[in-house]
C-alpha cells in the first residue's frame, strides 16, 4: 500500500471480510446460463422478483436453445411480475440466440464479448465474470455506489467513474469479494433513506459520520 487512501480502501475491505459470511450470492442458480439470465432479468428491479418468475422460466426453457426458440409472447408472461418485462424478454431470448451462434451454446468468460449480448451492461458482466470464473470484478450497482461513496472512496456518482476508481484501490484478487460484502452492507446497514449508523461496524472510519 503507497498511499493513504490505498490504506485506507484495505482498512474498509478487511472490515466487510471479517463481518459478512465467505460465501454471498444474491441470486440463486443451477449453471452458468441461469445466472446470466437471471442477472438480465434482475436489471432495474428486485432480485425476489426475479427468484420468483425463474424457476418457472428455466423449468420451460432450460437452455439457450429451447429458449431461443421460445414464443416472445409465451417468454413475456413467464416474466411479467419482473420490470420492464417486454424488453427483458426480448433480450434474453436474443441473448440465447447470440449464446448458440457465437458461442456454441456457452456463457463467455470475458467483459468484452458479454458486453456483446443483449442486456448485459457492465455490471452484469462483472456480475457473470466475478461469481462464474472468479475474475476480478466490481460491480456498481445502487448499494455498492451508496456504500463506497459514503465511506469516501469515491466522489463520483457515475458508475463507470466509480468501478475505475475502485480498481485503482483495491487488488485484482480481492475486487469481487469487495463488491459483494460493500453491496450486503448496503442491503443490511447503509440503507439508502436511513441507515443505520449507531449500529455499523464502520461508523468508526466513515466519511459521511466522521464529517
Amino acid at each position: 500500500m503507497n498511499t493513504s487512501i490505498e490504506k485506507f480502501a484495505y482498512k474498509v475491505f478487511n472490515l466487510l471480510d471479517k463481518n459478512y459470511p465467505k460465501e454471498i450470492s444474491f441470486l440463486h442458480f443451477e449453471n452458468n446460463f441461469q445466472l446470466l439470465i437471471s442477472v438480465i432479468l434482475s436489471a432495474q428491479t428486485t432480485d425476489r422478483q426475479v427468484m420468483e418468475v425463474v424457476p418457472v422460466l428455466f423449468k420451460k426453457y432450460p437452455d439457450p436453445l429451447s429458449l431461443s426458440k421460445g414464443a416472445l409472447d409465451d417468454i413475456m408472461n413467464i416474466i411479467k411480475p419482473v420490470g420492464f418485462y417486454r424488453v427483458k424478454a426480448a433480450n434474453i431470448k436474443k441473448t440465447a440466440a447470440k449464446l448458440i451462434k457465437d458461442f456454441n451454446g456457452i456463457v463467455p468468460d470475458t467483459i468484452e464479448e458479454l458486453l456483446t449480448l443483449s442486456g448485459v451492461g457492465r455490471k452484469s458482466a462483472n456480475v457473470v465474470v466475478g461469481s462464474l470464473f472468479g475474475k476480478p470484478a466490481i460491480i456498481v450497482d445502487t448499494h455498492f455506489g451508496r456504500v463506497v461513496g459514503r465511506i469516501g472512496l469515491t466522489q463520483s456518482n457515475v458508475p463507470e467513474k466509480i468501478e475505475k476508481d475502485i480498481a485503482l484501490l483495491i487488488p485484482k484478487e480481492k475486487q469481487y469479494r469487495f463488491s459483494m460484502t460493500a453491496n450486503l452492507h448496503g442491503r443490511k446497514i447503509c440503507h439508502s433513506r436511513k441507515p443505520s449508523c449507531a449500529s455499523c461496524f464502520l461508523k468508526s472510519i466513515c466519511k459521511s459520520v466522521i464529517s
